[in-house]
C-alpha cells in the first residue's frame, strides 16, 4: 500500500511538471486607429474626410456598421439620395438588427425623403417654366473693361510709336533740306532750281512732320487710356459690336490720316 502511494505521488509530480504554463489573459483586440480618426472627425463635423476614411474601412472589411456610417456622412452633407442608398443598403446587409436600431435608421431615411423633396421643389422654383425662351446678355456689353484684353493697347501704342518715330523722320529731313536751300532763297523766291526743290521739299516734309507728330500723339493717348481701362488678360477677345481704326499713311509727297469707324 505504502509501495501505491509513493507511485502515485510520482505520477502526479510528472503531470504536474509536464503540463504547459497557463495562457496569460489576452487582451481584447484594438480598434483600428483609421475607425478611431473618422469617429473624430466626424464629431468635429468634418464629414467630407470622415466619409473617406468610412469608405476605405467599408471596402477592406464589407462590415455593414460602416455603410451606416456612410450614410450618416452623407445625411450631414445633406446629399440626400446617396445617404438613402447607404441606409437602405445597411438594413439590407445588417442580420439580427434590434428593432430600435432599425427604427433609428429609417428615421433618417425618411428624414433625408423630405430633404430630396425640399431641394427638388427649389431646383423647380429656380428653373424656368417649359417652352421658356432665356435672354441672357453678354458681359461686355454691361462691363466690358472687366475682361477686356490689353492687346488693343498694345497695338494702338505700337501705331503711335511709329507715327511718332516717322514724325522725328520727316522734321530732321525737312530741317536738312530747309537748311540746304536757305543760302538760296529768299521770302520770295530761290536763285536756282535745285534750291527751290529742296525747299518745296523742306515744307512738304515740315507738313508731314505735323501730321505724324499729331496722330501719333493722339494715338499715344488712347493707347494709355486703352491700358488703364483693361484687365491685363492675354486673351483675346472677341470683336465688340462697335470699332475705330486710325491709320496714318506717310510717304514721300503724301500725307494723310485714315479713319474708319463700325458700329
Amino acid at each position: 500500500m505504502k509501495r501505491f502511494g509513493a507511485w502515485a505521488l510520482c505520477v502526479v509530480m510528472l503531470v504536474m511538471l509536464g503540463a504547459p504554463p497557463a495562457r496569460a489573459q489576452e487582451e481584447p483586440p484594438q480598434p483600428d486607429q483609421r475607425e478611431v480618426s473618422a469617429r473624430q472627425l466626424f464629431a468635429v463635423g468634418k464629414y467630407a474626410e470622415a466619409l473617406e476614411l468610412y469608405s476605405k474601412l467599408f471596402a477592406e472589411t464589407g462590415h455593414p456598421t460602416y455603410q451606416r456610417n456612410i450614410g450618416r456622412c452623407y445625411q450631414n452633407l445633406g446629399e440626400a439620395d446617396k445617404a438613402i442608398s447607404s441606409f437602405r443598403e445597411y438594413l439590407r446587409q445588417a442580420k439580427g438588427l434590434a428593432a430600435e436600431q432599425r427604427t433609428t435608421v429609417e428615421g433618417y431615411i425618411a428624414e433625408m425623403e423630405e430633404l430630396k423633396k425640399k431641394q427638388e421643389a427649389e431646383r423647380a422654383k429656380n428653373e424656368p417654366p417649359p417652352g421658356a425662351t432665356v435672354v441672357s446678355t453678354p458681359a461686355n456689353d454691361t462691363h466690358p473693361a472687366a475682361h477686356r484684353s490689353r492687346l488693343p493697347a498694345y497695338i494702338v501704342g505700337g501705331a503711335g510709336v511709329a507715327a511718332l518715330g516717322a514724325g522725328a523722320y520727316f522734321g530732321l529731313r525737312a530741317l536738312s533740306e530747309k537748311h540746304a536751300a536757305d543760302p538760296y532763297c529768299s521770302a520770295d523766291q530761290c536763285m536756282t532750281s535745285d534750291a527751290a526743290m529742296k525747299n518745296e521739299a523742306a515744307v512738304r516734309d515740315a507738313l508731314i512732320t505735323d501730321i505724324a507728330l499729331g496722330v501719333g500723339a493722339v494715338t499715344v493717348g488712347i493707347a494709355t487710356y486703352l491700358f488703364f481701362t483693361s484687365s491685363g488678360g492675354d486673351t483675346v477677345q472677341p470683336a465688340p459690336s462697335s470699332a475705330w481704326r486710325i491709320s496714318p499713311v506717310l510717304a514721300p509727297g503724301l500725307a494723310k490720316v485714315s479713319a474708319e469707324a463700325r458700329w
